[in-house]
């Protein structure tokens, strides 16, 4: 495999592998931010959103390769301007550096694979890979027995580990062919809801941590298509 020396696994040809599935994509977010090509992997981390709190469990756990989905500084882009030069920025910036750790950002690639792996991996956490139907470039289209929005509701607290969700519609409405979208997924992709007998759109939203406060998600619910 390109990238590993002497039998050591590098940082170079783990994101190799990563991106491979997904072809070259111009532009993108998608880079390494700390470390070099050539550094040996001792261990990987994975995370949506690589903390400051993530940061130090992966280096007690003696991983040096941060695979994060979402940015390191709470922006989709890099830092520019004030936010480049913000004390907790630079703070976090240093940290890193003086870890020695790679941290690389791994967003649109793997949102580009067959299906989403984001989203798939919200199917899985769910336990509803046995109903789904369709997964087409943005939601993943799941058809169940039908259950009330409340149960549902219910459903998705308890098997995300989360302590609420917010719901538009009535709560005794029953759903039975749900989509289901991971992040914003805004303009174009947003067309399915016009076609095709969606009864809710299940969208999940990860809001950034306040200081060690565990990530709190939210469900947004859409009858008929028509935003209530």
């Amino acid at each position: 495999m390109k990238g590993t020396a002497g039998g050591r696994l590098t940082v170079e040809a783990v994101l190799q592998k990563l991106q491979e599935q997904a072809g070259r994509l111009e532009p993108t977010v998608d880079r390494s931010l700390f470390g070099s090509p050539g550094m040996e992997v001792t261990g990987i981390v994975t995370t949506f959103l690589a903390s400051q709190d993530v940061l130090g469990q992966a280096a007690a756990l003696g991983a040096n390769l941060v695979i994060s989905h979402e940015g390191l500084f709470y922006s989709h882009q890099e830092p520019q301007g004030w936010l480049a030069e913000d004390p907790v920025c630079l703070t976090k910036r240093q940290w890193i550096e003086q870890s020695g750790m790679a941290v690389f950002r791994f967003h649109d690639h793997v949102h580009r694979y067959r299906p989403d792996f984001i989203t798939e991996g919200l199917v899985r956490a769910l336990g509803w890979d046995s109903y789904v139907e369709e997964h087409l470039p943005a939601p993943c289209i799941v058809s169940m027995p039908a259950k009330s929005l409340r149960t549902l509701a219910e459903e998705v607290k308890s098997k995300l580990g989360i302590p609420y969700v917010r719901t538009v519609g009535g709560s005794g409405t029953h759903c039975s062919r749900i989509g289901l979208l991971v992040g914003y997924r805004g303009g174009e992709r947003r067309r399915f809801l016009s076609w095709r007998a969606i009864s809710w759109i299940f969208s999940l939203r990860v809001k950034a941590p306040s200081g060690r406060r565990r990530n709190i998600s939210a469900t947004r619910c859409i009858r008929g298509g028509a935003r209530r």
